[in-house]
């Protein structure tokens, strides 16, 4: 029974970007986002926390829970944008409803 209740909840929309890499005319690299489609969900994000890098860099990094019902376009290294933030799709598997349940993380600074 709280299946069908679950679904009143997917309220935050989120577009989906896939990267792709090009070559340069100088025979580099280059990375962009494309969209990728829409997609409604269930957004839960964490308080932000500090990491060191090895090199003794500190930075704040944030992870999230996006749960949606379908996982079209979505896969490890997807970027969602939600509410302006981009997020990284970390991970993903789907839950005993049915549902996809995404893992994201964005660096803050």
């Amino acid at each position: 029974m709280s299946a069908p209740l679950r679904v009143l909840r997917l309220k935050t929309p989120a577009a989906i970007f896939s990267l792709t890499e090009a070559e340069t005319e100088a025979f580099g690299r280059v990375q962009s986002l494309v969209p990728a489609g829409r997609i409604w969900g269930e957004f839960a994000p964490d308080t932000p926390r500090s990491v060191a890098s090895g090199e003794g860099e500190t930075y704040l990094i944030q992870t999230a829970r996006f749960t949606c019902r379908h996982d079209q376009g979505l896969g490890h290294g997807a970027t969602l944008r939600i509410e302006g933030a981009d997020w990284r799709v970390q991970s993903l598997y789907r839950d005993a409803d049915g549902y996809v349940c995404l893992g994201l993380e964005r660096v803050l600074a």
